[in-house]
């Protein structure tokens, strides 16, 4: 799921989950972006917590052939 469509399932401004997670509310509009690629997994962690979610990270081949990938999950610290 979303950032965003988990923030607004559960009736949150930007601001809100930005205090839950102890981060600026501004980075909260930056996770948001489809664009984001810089923040780190102590973040990401922090967001998914403060929204009553685990995170997970997975891994997978570029080019894998459909059906043939294997995701690698790893748990936050």
């Amino acid at each position: 799921m979303k950032i965003a469509e988990a923030r607004r399932a559960r009736k949150l401004s930007q601001r809100q989950l930005a205090e839950r997670a102890g981060v600026p509310q501004p980075m909260i509009a930056r996770l948001e972006r489809p664009t984001n690629q810089s923040v780190t997994v102590r973040t990401l962690a922090a967001v998914a917590t403060a929204l009553g979610y685990r995170l997970q990270i997975g891994l997978s081949h570029k080019r894998a052939r459909k059906g043939t990938s294997r995701p690698v999950r790893a748990k936050a610290a």
